[in-house]
């Protein structure tokens, strides 16, 4: 498995490991009650545990391995605090090359500039480590603070999609935004790799 692993001036993006339990119960057992309807990322206290860390890990490798998803931790470069996560979540390869990112920062951590130096090292992973081509982020129209990162970062509004998502018992639309590795000056390169269909 590729290591997956980048560096900012204050933050380490990585897969999440065994080893990273004791920072990942104390992020979500010190976590401040919730800012807004859009600050859901909470993990059940009776979960807070070692055994469903373990399988939560278990579960993020199998899904990277099989090039479906991957987990992503944020932590704090020099105390190893665990301070949000990214997802990639790969739709489609072959001739596309596509995933969709998810972001989340600890709200302890929030009006920082967090969100915005970890997504763009998450960039990083996604275009040359990953060699994907495209990324699309779907974000409620409501929530602002996210859609301003994800444009300040450089993603291009491409329109709305109807009851996309299934979260909290219905269906959500969303306004969804995408990038490519281009945008970013990186070339993307077919690596190879012969497809059969």
């Amino acid at each position: 498995m590729k290591k997956l692993e980048r560096k900012t001036k204050r933050l380490l993006v990585r897969p999440f490991r065994q080893a990273d339990f004791k920072s990942w119960k104390n992020a979500y057992s010190s976590q401040l009650p919730p800012q807004n309807e859009f600050d859901w990322h909470r993990i059940k206290p009776s979960n807070l545990n070692l055994k469903f860390f373990n399988k939560l890990v278990s579960n993020y490798q199998l899904r990277r391995k099989s090039d479906k998803h991957y987990a992503l931790g944020v932590f704090d470069k020099k105390s190893m605090a665990l301070i949000g996560k990214i997802d990639l979540l790969i739709t489609a390869r072959y001739y596309c090359q596509n995933a969709v990112l998810g972001y989340s920062i600890i709200n302890n951590y929030w009006g920082q500039g967090f969100g915005k130096e970890a997504v763009v090292c998450a960039l990083q992973i996604a275009f040359k480590d990953l060699n994907l081509h495209r990324l699309e982020a779907g974000i409620e129209l409501k929530n602002k603070r996210s859609i301003s990162l994800i444009k300040a970062i450089g993603f291009r509004r491409e329109g709305h999609s109807k009851k996309v998502v299934y979260s909290n018992k219905k269906w959500l639309n969303l306004e969804m935004y995408a990038a490519t590795c281009e945008d970013f000056g990186i070339r993307w390169s077919w690596a190879g790799k012969k497809v059969a269909f």
